[in-house]
């Protein structure tokens, strides 16, 4: 566990097996993250809104520059050429598809496929059915059809990364004559990143998840007239693959 001044704390569980491909994506990882908290953090204190609360289209605000900061170059919508199967796409009206990010960092290019979703932070630890399925998608087709691609774009670079990320936003809805539940949200994000780790097909290999300063945990916050909406935490999973030369 690692603090991030007026940010918040940071844990991260890093499963990448070591090679030097591996090593280079931890260490992307482990920079976009924390240019990620840092953008996301002078968002929510120059307007008072939390950006991850919002849609994966909003997301891409936080992101695009957090990756320029980090990289060499980059390119969101990257068009792609992607191998459907034969009997699962007759007509082919993906085939030419678009990547979220393309970018290149240490001479290594990486293909990133981002997903979001939320948890309610409920007790019973369940894993939303549209988190399971987005995935899925990423990393079992998605990924998986552009492969020859990758392998096109690693005879530019020292090779090609292929990695989905997806992003949890943690929320609690608590009545407006209650108090918040600020020290007890900690507890149940460090269970549920464990619970990720464990029950998401395949395994992810790298998940950082954001606790936010208590600071931008009230100031973010959206207040209704019966209840108020928390977002004590954010967490990004990912799954790595190997290395494409």
């Amino acid at each position: 566990m690692k603090t991030i001044r007026n940010c918040g704390k940071i844990n991260i569980i890093n499963e990448i097996r070591d090679g030097e491909g591996r090593r280079i994506a931890a260490d992307f990882m482990d920079k976009l993250f924390s240019a990620f908290i840092k953008r996301a953090s002078k968002y929510m204190r120059s307007i008072d809104d939390a950006p991850f609360a919002y849609r994966e289209r909003q997301l891409h605000s936080i992101f695009a520059p957090a990756i320029s900061t980090i990289t060499d170059i980059f390119l969101m919508e990257q068009p792609i050429e992607r191998k459907w199967n034969k009997k699962i796409n007759k007509d082919f009206k993906d085939y030419n598809g678009w990547l979220d990010y393309w970018c290149r960092y240490r001479n290594t290019d990486f293909f990133i496929e981002i997903k979001h979703n939320y948890d309610a932070l409920t007790k019973n630890n369940n894993i939303r059915k549209t988190t399971i399925k987005n995935w899925e998608y990423a990393n079992n087709t998605q990924l998986e059809n552009i492969i020859n691609e990758a392998k096109t774009y690693s005879e530019c670079c020292k090779g090609v990364i292929l990695f989905s990320l997806q992003v949890i936003t943690f929320y609690r809805i608590i009545k407006n004559d209650k108090p918040s539940e600020f020290g007890s949200d900690f507890n149940a994000m460090i269970t549920a990143q464990k619970n990720y780790l464990s029950n998401l097909t395949p395994q992810p290999n790298w998940i950082g998840l954001w606790t936010l300063h208590e600071e931008l945990y009230n100031s973010s916050c959206k207040k209704y007239e019966k209840q108020t909406e928390y977002y004590p935490g954010v967490m990004l999973i990912a799954k790595i693959r190997e290395i494409i030369k």
